[in-house]
This record gives C-alpha cells, sequence and structure tokens, in this order.
C-alpha cells in the first residue's frame, strides 16, 4: 500500500460493543447505515505502532516497505481485488460520528497493546484468553 493511504480499522470486540449499543437504544439509530470504524492510520504509521510495540517486547522493529500489487495477482486474483480496493477506495467511515455514537471504541494502538501483540511468550491459543481492558 502507498505509505500515505489511510485505512481505517476496528475490532471485532469493538463490533460488538457496536452492535450491543445498537439493541440497547434501538430508537436511537433508527434508520441509520453506520460504517463502523474506531481508527484511521496512514499505512506508514500502521507499521510505526507495529514496530514501537514489538520493540518493547525485545524483538526487531517492523519496517514499512510498499511492494507491487502485482506480486499478489500471482497469489490470487481474489486477494489482488481486495488489495486494489484498499489502494484505490478503502471504507470511508465518518470517524466523528462513530467516536460520538460508540464513545471507547478501541484505538490501533490500544489493540496491540491489548492483544499483547509482539510478546514472544504468547501463543494464539493464549490470545483468546487474552485479558482486554473494559468499555465504559
Amino acid at each position: 500500500m502507498p505509505p500515505t493511504n489511510k485505512q481505517q480499522f476496528v475490532s471485532c470486540r469493538d463490533m460488538g460493543y457496536a452492535a450491543a449499543m445498537v439493541f440497547k437504544k434501538p430508537s436511537s439509530f433508527k434508520g441509520l447505515s453506520i460504517e463502523l470504524a474506531a481508527d484511521e492510520l496512514e499505512w506508514s504509521q500502521v507499521a510505526q505502532a507495529f514496530s514501537e510495540n514489538q520493540v518493547s517486547m525485545g524483538l526487531p522493529p517492523v519496517k514499512y516497505k510498499e511492494v507491487s500489487p502485482h506480486l499478489f495477482w500471482l497469489i490470487s486474483e481474489d486477494l489482488w481485488n481486495i488489495i486494489m480496493f484498499y489502494r484505490n477506495k478503502g471504507y470511508e467511515a465518518n470517524m466523528a460520528q462513530c467516536k460520538a455514537l460508540f464513545p471507547g471504541l478501541t484505538t490501533f494502538k490500544e489493540f496491540l497493546k491489548n492483544t499483547k501483540w509482539g510478546d514472544p511468550s504468547c501463543t494464539y491459543e493464549s490470545l483468546s484468553e487474552a485479558e482486554l481492558i473494559k468499555i465504559k
């Protein structure tokens, strides 16, 4: 991805939180169609967030590198189509609206911290048991 292209992120946990809020206050959301996102970062910022987290755990830093999208065509046409969507359009959630409607959404850096990303002692299995910070 080009380093200054922005990508929006939302965790599965926040999707559940947003759904719960809609069920809790259905009249507040009647007739709304909401594209949900909790954070928006340039790809170079994504790499920096991964890098900071990994370095804090004693692992080597992540270095951003843009590669040709044609590489993905060799792997899978479907994957290439996904990559081209992110390169050319991406998601377009209204970040201010999301933050107002669903306070406490998880930023990308918080997600990395909460899931103990970069901790070499964590396994896929331990991630599912990770203690996460409660959303207020």
